[in-house]
């Protein structure tokens, strides 16, 4: 009840100014400085309300406008950061591929693939001193001595012995047999030892501030002349350490069943043209300096 009889008292009011203001204009008996006066009050509170209340309204609106835009741009420029930092994570990822392959690209450089011999296992043996195998390929074949020896991405071994018809492979698993190898996982290096057992190795020279992981599979890392990168030796069964030891002792599981193969594959190496070239002109200097050497004397 209150706020009605308030709002009607407002009304009324309003009504009386504009009453008032209606009998001052028309009256001739006013001043006209008295009608200016009055209209002067009257427009007033509409000029402070214009002042301090419109004016800070449309300011706050064309603020907000504003924030609007800025809110817009900033989604746009954070879709396209998303945007770009995938595509550096791409990138990222490509050429980590790339600097991980280069060893297998150039062993694909180094070696050929494509033209392996494929042997049949003449004869096993299995002993506490040796462990090696009898393939049908010699010399007659092509067949050179140190050339790896693998089945399916995994070393079998190395041609030790060559014969016109047959070979000789030392495998892995023998005491004898030494491979540069590293961790896949942690890419821990160390030289797998054979033992002559088919069912376990060693993996050596392991620094003790590294790291190694049981089950992490151990790969060729092409480190000598023999054995090519990246081909599979077996995985780690286990790692302890010796109480002020400098090195880890980890023993390796071969992946191979080498009782069971029936077959296997000789990786011939390929030719280095750019190492024959370079040696030919080697042997040339040597041969004119001895020249020169036999003019001297």
């Amino acid at each position: 009840m209150k706020n009605k009889k308030g709002i009607s008292g407002g009304i009324a009011l309003l009504l009386a100014g504009v009453i008032c203001f209606f009998i001052v204009h028309r009256s001739d008996s006013i001043a006209p400085g008295v009608v200016n006066t009055t209209i002067s009050y009257l427009v007033f509170p509409f000029l402070c309300m214009q002042t301090h209340v419109v004016e800070p309204l449309s300011a706050t609106f064309d603020e907000w406008k504003k924030i609007t835009i800025i809110q817009d741009e900033y989604k746009k420029l954070y879709q396209e950061r998303d945007d770009l930092r995938a595509e550096l994570i791409e990138l990222q990822v490509i050429k980590n591929v790339f600097d991980e392959t280069a060893e297998m690209r150039e062993f694909i450089h180094n070696y050929e693939t494509a033209p392996v011999a494929l042997a049949r296992i003449l004869l096993k043996q299995f002993t506490p001193d040796a462990h090696f195998f009898l393939l049908d390929r010699g010399s007659v074949h092509g067949v050179s001595k140190d050339t790896a020896v693998v089945y399916k991405n995994c070393l079998v071994g190395k041609v030790s012995d060559v014969q016109p018809y047959y070979c000789r492979v030392t495998l892995i698993t023998d005491k004898n047999c030494k491979v540069a190898s590293y961790c896949h996982q942690t890419k821990t290096p160390g030289i797998y030892e054979g033992t002559c057992s088919i069912t376990e190795g060693n993996l050596s020279h392991v620094d003790h501030l590294s790291t190694v992981v049981v089950g992490d599979m151990i790969l060729s890392s092409g480190d000598g002349l023999i054995f090519p990168y990246g081909f599979a030796i077996g995985t780690i069964t286990s790692v302890s350490k010796h109480e002020g030891a400098m090195h880890y002792s980890v023993s390796v599981a071969p992946l191979l069943e080498l009782e069971a193969l029936t077959y296997c594959s000789i990786l011939p190496k390929k030719v280095d043209q750019q190492a024959v070239i370079e040696d030919a002109h080697l042997q040339t200097k040597i041969h004119a300096r001895k020249q020169v050497e036999e003019l001297l004397l």
